[in-house]
C-alpha cells in the first residue's frame, strides 16, 4: 500500500520519473492477492496514463477490475472505471470501457496475450507464467477466437503501445 500510494502522489504531483522509480522496485506476484495488489494496479494505471500509454493503462485498469471481482474489498473498492474511461479518451475513442475488445479476456488470457503480442514464444510464456505449453496455446485459442484474430501481429496491435 505504501509503494502504490507513493507512486500515485508521484505520479499526481508530475514527478514522473520518480514515479516510474518506484515502479521498477519488483513487487511478487503473491502481492497481487492481497488488498493491496488493485492499489497498486490502480496507481501503476495511472502513471502509464499520464506518461503517454493509454493501452498499458487500461490493461491494469482491467486487471484491477478481476482482482475485485474475484476478491471484493472489505471497505470502498478503488475506483479502476473513472481511470478506464480515461484511457480510453486518451486513445480517441469514447469513455466506454465496455467497449474494449481486451476487456472480453479473462485476467489469464490478458497475462498470455500481452506476453505473446510482445513477442514471447508459447514456451516462454509457459515458463514465467508458471504453466504448460499447451496452457498457452488453449488461451491463445480462445484470445483468436474471441477478439476475432488470425494473427500475433493482429494480437500485437490491440495489446502493444504505439512507437512514436
Amino acid at each position: 500500500m505504501p509503494l502504490a500510494a507513493a507512486v500515485l502522489a508521484a505520479t499526481r504531483l508530475g514527478r514522473h520519473s520518480e514515479a516510474a522509480q518506484r515502479l521498477r522496485l519488483p513487487v511478487p506476484d503473491a502481492m497481487f492477492h492481497t488488498p493491496a495488489g488493485p492499489h497498486y494496479l490502480l496507481a501503476r494505471g495511472h502513471h502509464h496514463l499520464a506518461t503517454g500509454r493509454p493501452r498499458a493503462a487500461l490493461n491494469d485498469f482491467h486487471t484491477c477490475r478481476d482482482l475485485l471481482q474475484q476478491r471484493p474489498p472489505a471497505g470502498p473498492a478503488p475506483d479502476w472505471q473513472t481511470g478506464a474511461a480515461e484511457a480510453f479518451r486518451a486513445h480517441g475513442e469514447t469513455a466506454d470501457p465496455a467497449r474494449d475488445p481486451i476487456a472480453a479476456l479473462t485476467r489469464a488470457e490478458r497475462r498470455v496475450a500481452v506476453l505473446a503480442a510482445h513477442g514471447c514464444t508459447n514456451r516462454s510464456i509457459a515458463a514465467r507464467l508458471y504453466v504448460t505449453p499447451s496452457t498457452v496455446e488453449q488461451h491463445l485459442t480462445h484470445i483468436y477466437r474471441k477478439l476475432s484474430l488470425t494473427s500475433r501481429r493482429q494480437l500485437s496491435g490491440l495489446v502493444t503501445e504505439p512507437r512514436a
